[in-house]
């Protein structure tokens, strides 16, 4: 075989194996990454067409991953919880506008109260369709179950700390937030101790009240020009 037929044979090798790792490797990856960003933004999408819930996500995300710090959680664990923290609502497109925006939550009936409880079992329906999300699923599906499943529309849900780590993290910060907004910081808390261990992880549901009560006191310090 002459230079000129082995360089051609080479070239055609390398460009067959570059081809073969840019389908099976790269493509997929960069497909994947995609549907991560449309997923991320699809969720920003979410808060601007229910009002009620803007700025909700930020706050969530960012509690979220304060308690699982306050919890030592590990580095893998904190990744999925403040993804699963941005994503854990996309489900609420299934919901119908007029429920969020226009009444008011204590007036909904059972049926409307089901439909708006299933949005998780939607979010993560379409995690599982995203590969590199896939691990959320499971967070996002359980993470308005109840710590001892006394509420739970699946009784087929986990149960107690069967539940993901990531998933009564969320739990307690998101019923904290809606809690908040509603009766302010201090009766939101009351309404949440009064939870523990039957709603709420006891070790999720402290380790929020840390990390709220290390916030006001920095916020305090700020104040008076304590530095």
């Amino acid at each position: 075989m002459d230079a000129l037929s082995f360089a051609i044979l080479a070239g055609a090798g390398l460009t067959t194996v570059w081809l073969l790792w840019y389908t099976h490797r790269r493509l997929p990856a960069e497909l994947d990454e995609r549907m991560r960003d449309s997923l991320q933004a699809f969720s920003k999408a979410i808060e601007l067409r229910f009002p009620a819930f803007e700025g909700v996500g930020q706050r969530v995300r960012r509690l979220a991953v304060a308690v699982g710090r306050e919890m030592r959680l590990d580095r893998p664990t904190l990744r999925r919880l403040e993804l699963a923290a941005t994503l854990r609502d996309i489900g609420l497109c299934a919901i119908p506008y007029a429920l969020v925006n226009e009444i008011p939550e204590p007036d909904w009936t059972k049926a409307e109260r089901a439909t708006f409880e299933r949005h998780p079992e939607v979010s993560a329906a379409m995690l599982e369709m995203t590969p590199s999300l896939r691990e959320l699923a499971p967070i996002v599906r359980w993470h308005h179950a109840s710590y001892d499943g006394s509420d739970n529309w699946d009784h087929a849900s986990p149960v107690g700390n069967a539940l993901p780590v990531e998933a009564r993290v969320l739990k307690v910060v998101s019923d904290y937030v809606r809690l908040e907004r509603r009766m302010g910081d201090l009766l939101a808390r009351e309404r949440l101790r009064e939870g523990f261990s039957l709603q709420y992880d006891p070790l999720a549901g402290y380790a929020l009240l840390r990390v709220l009560t290390s916030a006001r006191a920095g916020d305090r310090e700020r104040a008076v020009g304590v530095s």
